[in-house]
């Protein structure tokens, strides 16, 4: 199971969660906004995949 807590260490600097915020930018942008997503199981596949296929690279 994949779990996320997004983590903020000092009041008003937006730099320390920028990360976190892009990453679940483009999770919503490139892959949920395209599935329709209808159970709990669906979703942790869904972003299974997602991190899988964006940090693996196939060499040839």
């Amino acid at each position: 199971m994949t779990t996320f807590k997004a983590i903020v260490r000092r009041k008003g600097n937006c730099l320390d969660n920028s990360p976190v915020e892009s990453f679940f930018n483009l999770l919503k942008r490139e892959c949920l906004n395209r599935v329709k997503i209808t159970s709990f199981q669906q979703f942790q596949n869904v972003i299974d995949q997602y991190i899988h296929g964006t940090t693996t690279f196939e060499f040839r």
